[in-house]
């Protein structure tokens, strides 16, 4: 069994009809998060038959950063660029090529801080997703599970391509 470390690897953002931008030089840690949310309450019918609630699955990416405050760096292009729209692309580990992609809502972060006199300034970048995240394993060269297509689709598609 193989597992994929970090680094090293890409975090690159493209605004639309702009050109795509790196900051992996900032970023000590990458958090990828799903939460879920269930809404309604199940029905069942007179004949026993079930409807289940419905359940919408919400994506984000948040990259510890030191900060460059300058022109280039990750926090002027937050700034810049805050409540609009980029592709992100999130390659953990270039050699074993596994990736997270899609478009995401560019915010500030909460926080940007220093600990003490002559530290780093540091803080957390948090995006979300605006629909699904499509996931590339390491080794293949297409999304399996593209944004807003079910698992099931994506399982029997990875099943064709491997028979």
């Amino acid at each position: 069994m193989a597992f994929t470390k970090f680094g090293p690897g890409t975090l690159t953002y493209t605004i639309s009809g702009g050109t795509a931008v790196e900051f992996a030089q900032e970023v000590k840690g990458v958090t990828m998060s799903h939460s879920y949310e269930t809404s309604g309450d199940p029905v069942t019918y007179l004949d026993g038959s079930s409807d289940l609630p419905g359940s919408t699955r919400a994506d984000g990416i948040t990259a510890e950063v030191d900060m460059d405050l300058t022109e280039t760096g990750f926090y002027n292009f937050c700034f810049v660029n805050d409540g609009q729209q980029a592709n992100v692309v999130y390659v953990p580990n270039t050699v074993d090529g596994a990736s997270w992609s899609g478009i995401v809502q560019i915010a500030l972060p909460e926080d940007v801080a220093a600990e003490s006199f002559g530290s780093k300034i540091s803080g957390s970048i948090s995006h979300q997703f605006v629909g699904a995240v499509a996931f590339t394993p390491a080794g293949v060269q297409a999304p399996l599970i593209a944004p807003g297509e079910k698992a099931e689709q994506a399982r029997r598609a990875a099943e064709a391509r491997s028979a």
